[in-house]
């Protein structure tokens, strides 16, 4: 029978089984801030297929649904920022996917993440607001439902980020809530 091998994570030299549930509350602050910023930036990258790919279905179904209003618009433009994050995202996927589990992360790499889905929500709220006011009542109803499901998708993308999924999220939802208020006034006149 193997013995469990003991060790010292703190100062005060007392012996600690690696295999007790309460080893996290025995480490130091900055340990467990170290490994949730591990756990957060791993999850973000297996969730980046995930998001490149809910991204292009939105991109899709906003094509689909009536192509000539995003050109008139203009809203079709929005898509050209959206086209260089979703190539960081996947550029950045297929570099880390090489390598191994990171021993740290920084909190630069989680700002940036968090920076990097407020300007996605951001971009859709943007596209989704130019498009609203002249879309027929069908395109409007489509574009919310196409746009309200990424939002909810998003918050689930990134459990151990809540700040990342609202980030992303609180835009569009904010600009589905806006929109058809704004395109009834519109219409009225």
């Amino acid at each position: 029978m193997q013995m469990p091998v003991s060790y010292s994570p703190s100062d005060d030299g007392k012996s600690v089984d690696p295999t007790s549930p309460h080893l996290a509350l025995k480490q130091s602050p900055d340990i467990v801030a170290r490994e949730i910023r591990i756990r957060q930036s791993v999850e973000m990258h297996k969730a980046a297929p995930s998001v490149v790919f809910g991204n292009l279905m939105l991109v899709l179904i906003y094509l689909f649904v009536d192509l000539q209003l995003l050109i008139s618009t203009g809203a079709i433009y929005g898509f050209i920022p959206l086209a260089f994050l979703m190539y960081g995202i996947t550029r950045n996927y297929f570099h880390l996917n090489k390598r191994e589990r990171p021993q740290s992360v920084s909190r630069k790499r989680i700002r940036t993440i968090v920076i990097s889905s407020l300007v996605l929500g951001f971009l859709w709220a943007l596209i989704t607001m130019v498009a609203m006011p002249y879309a027929s009542p069908q395109t409007a109803i489509i574009l919310i439902m196409a746009s309200y499901i990424f939002a909810t998708t998003s918050l689930i993308t990134s459990p151990s980020i809540p700040l990342a999924s609202l980030s992303c999220a609180a835009p569009i939802l904010i600009a589905n809530a806006i929109g058809p208020s704004y395109f009834s006034s519109c219409q009225l006149n």
